[in-house]
């Protein structure tokens, strides 16, 4: 009964571990594809986003205002601008670590502080003129590429935490794997060992017995010359 018991438990321990490690693998699973696949895509959509404004922005210089490819350029450079808040935004709500909020608060800040010098460069190339275009060129070129980068840099900073963050899961997920895979090699050894020890037990208890009592009525038979 103690080694049937013992089985037992260990079967138990088996199949909790099991269920155990399943659910781990599956939120797991379940955060990369719900938080840092999207966190990761929409920095990546916005960045492209903003790197297309910046392309129609100074798309706009080189065009004459109320032509064609200037509305073309324009739609698109209000297009992206949206596009990049909203994704932005979408990316905000995903957030785990003071870290990502404090950079994205940092990363808010830049963005103020360079949208309106985007919005004077749009003004310029409204006026349609050589000197109106000639400013708008040297802001694009010079402070508002500054004020540009600086915004994107964070980020740039917020996809390496990110990636950071998906890595160190990663490493966890694969140091957890490791250990119930140990464990389950320990519980099928302990396993072999049990049974062979209730297998030998069971022939003490049983078969021999049963050998002392045949080789006692082997003994009789004899003496009764049977």
């Amino acid at each position: 009964m103690a080694g049937i018991s013992i089985s037992i438990l260990l079967l138990i321990i088996v199949g909790a571990s099991s269920i155990f490690s399943i659910i781990s693998l599956e939120k797991l699973i379940t955060k990369f594809g719900h938080i840092y696949l999207p966190k990761t895509d929409f920095l990546d959509q916005a960045d492209r986003d903003l790197i297309q404004l910046q392309v129609a922005e100074r798309a706009l210089i080189n065009f004459e205002a109320g032509s064609s490819l200037y509305q073309k350029n324009l739609d698109a450079y209000h297009e992206n601008l949206q596009q990049s808040h909203d994704r932005i935004m979408k990316y905000q709500k995903l957030i785990e670590t003071e870290e990502e909020k404090s950079l994205l608060a940092e990363y808010h800040k830049a963005r103020s502080v360079w949208e309106p010098i985007s919005f004077s460069i749009l003004e310029l190339c409204k006026q349609n003129n050589p000197k109106s275009k000639s400013q708008a060129m040297e802001i694009s070129f010079g402070e508002g590429e500054m004020k540009f980068e600086a915004m994107r840099e964070y980020i740039n900073k917020l996809e390496d935490i990110n990636l950071s963050i998906a890595e160190n899961e990663n490493i966890a997920s694969a140091a957890m794997i490791r250990k119930f895979i140990l464990v389950f090699i320990f519980i099928i050894l302990a396993g072999i060992v049990l049974t062979g020890i209730t297998a030998w037990a069971m022939t003490m208890i049983i078969a021999r017995p049963i050998r002392e009592v045949t080789a006692v009525l082997r003994d009789i038979s004899r003496e009764m010359g049977i």
